[in-house]
């Protein structure tokens, strides 16, 4: 990846000169697109976002609060550093992981503008096209328990690598058309040393099978032991890395 940082005004544009080499601020407004009939738009999650470009190659999603905090706003976040940044943060933690063969879309480009003391921000990724989330696809197929112990084989090479996923559900988790496993949206997942927190991170999935009514007691504990086995090295997979640069 050629990364690059560009300043237009209030705006603060960082890129991957490779794919895009030409983002300006109205790539992260949808009327830009929807009037050149590249717009689509997408819903599910807390984000608002739609599909971009030509033949909706791009996914671009706003960010979005949820909670308490979105009473108070519900797009701007406190301007704490550049670095801080959700959208930055989120680009450069799914180009690391990328680059350590882990399954995630890749990053087109990141957005913020700043007003005052606070900033709204976008995010640009690649949109993997045929992919459903796992709440879809467990409600349109037949094989529960092999999709959920796939989902778990993955999520332990994130948590191998050391990466905490801030809201493991089952809308962040892709099914693609040939069965691969992919996840999403990783605003305020963070880098963390080994220690307890991928069973928390397992425990949110269930909740979230739960809500939808979609957990099945035999498919979740086909996840956990294949997950515990690939995360102890047991299992065969390609191992990820203990950690990212």
């Amino acid at each position: 990846m050629l990364e690059e940082i560009r300043t237009a005004g209030k705006d603060r544009i960082l890129h991957d000169a490779q794919v895009a080499g030409s983002v300006t601020p109205e790539w992260f407004e949808h009327g830009f697109w929807h009037q050149r009939q590249q717009w689509t738009a997408v819903s599910g999650g807390r984000g608002a976002g739609g599909r971009i470009g030509e033949g909706g190659k791009w996914f671009l999603r706003h960010y979005l609060r949820g909670g308490k905090a979105a009473l108070f706003s519900r797009d701007r976040y406190l301007f704490l550093g550049t670095r801080r940044v959700r959208s930055f943060a989120e680009f450069r933690l799914l180009a690391g992981m990328r680059e350590a063969g882990l399954p995630v879309p890749r990053p087109i480009a990141a957005h913020f503008r700043r007003r005052g003391a606070t900033y709204s921000a976008n995010l640009i990724t690649e949109w993997i096209e045929g992919a459903r989330p796992l709440s879809r696809a467990l409600r349109e197929r037949n094989d529960a328990q092999e999709t959920m112990g796939r989902v778990g084989a993955v999520a332990a090479r994130f948590h191998r690598a050391g990466i905490c996923h801030a809201d493991l559900n089952a809308n962040n988790i892709l099914i693609g058309p040939d069965g691969g496993v992919w996840l999403v949206d990783f605003d305020r997942a963070r880098r963390r040393s080994p220690g307890n927190w991928p069973n928390a991170r397992l425990q949110r999935l269930r909740r979230s099978l739960e809500k939808l009514g979609l957990y099945d007691q035999g498919a979740f504990q086909v996840l956990r032991e294949r997950h515990d086995r690939t995360l102890a090295g047991d299992d065969g997979e390609t191992p990820s890395p203990p950690g990212l640069r």
